[in-house]
């Protein structure tokens, strides 16, 4: 995948490179490398776009929207959890 190729899957995906990053666990300035072309984006990574791409035209043909893998992106993970889970509060209360 060239740069420009990463890129436009960014793009398509409407996604910032942030997002991505975040997504995937690296740095802002790896990704940077990867658009500018100092590094070749990594098989992994071009193969991981081209799922999201599948997934999110498969969300828009048969669902009419975009899949919500791609628009929770920009979620921190747990954003909107609790620091305990139900389970784990119950616990410590028989503790």
């Amino acid at each position: 995948m060239t740069p420009e190729q990463f890129t436009q899957a960014l793009a398509q995906l409407g996604l910032k490179q942030a997002d991505y990053a975040r997504l995937i666990d690296v740095s802002q300035k790896t990704i940077w490398m990867w658009v500018s072309g100092r590094t070749a984006v990594p098989k992994l990574a071009s193969e991981h776009l081209g799922l999201l791409l599948a997934l999110d035209d498969l969300h828009r043909r048969y669902l009419g929207r975009r899949s919500t893998v791609v628009l929770d992106v920009a979620q921190p993970p747990n954003a909107d959890l609790p620091s305990e889970l139900p389970d784990q509060a119950a616990d410590s209360a028989h503790s």
